[in-house]
């Protein structure tokens, strides 16, 4: 804090805030920003915007999506024994079936 920004600058950090999801103090702290400083500057360009002024800059302040795509689901063996069931992936190692296999012949 307490250091000289240009009024062009403001308008990335807001837009860096507002796509961070972070609060505006957890941003300013992250940041090193006064909180009541980027609320200031988020309001005087929204005014300014609002007023006609094309030169304010247009803060981002849309909901951003992030498209997820699931991944298939793992190939497994399975193993039954009385009421217990596992389902084990086809990727797991040596050992960690070993292991498996021992709980379930002492689980009995």
């Amino acid at each position: 804090m307490g250091r000289h920004i240009p009024r062009e600058q403001w308008g990335l950090r807001i837009d860096a805030w507002k796509a961070s999801g972070l609060s505006a103090n957890e941003f300013a702290e992250q940041d090193n920003l006064g909180e009541s400083t980027l609320h200031s500057w988020n309001t005087k360009f929204r005014r300014e915007r609002q007023r006609g002024n094309r030169k304010a800059p247009v803060v981002a302040n849309e909901t951003k999506f992030i498209e997820l795509k699931p991944e298939p689901p793992a190939q497994t063996n399975e193993i039954q024994r009385g009421e217990l069931s596992l389902k084990i992936p086809t990727s797991c190692s040596k050992d960690t079936l070993k292991a498996l296999l021992a709980l379930v012949r002492e689980l009995g």
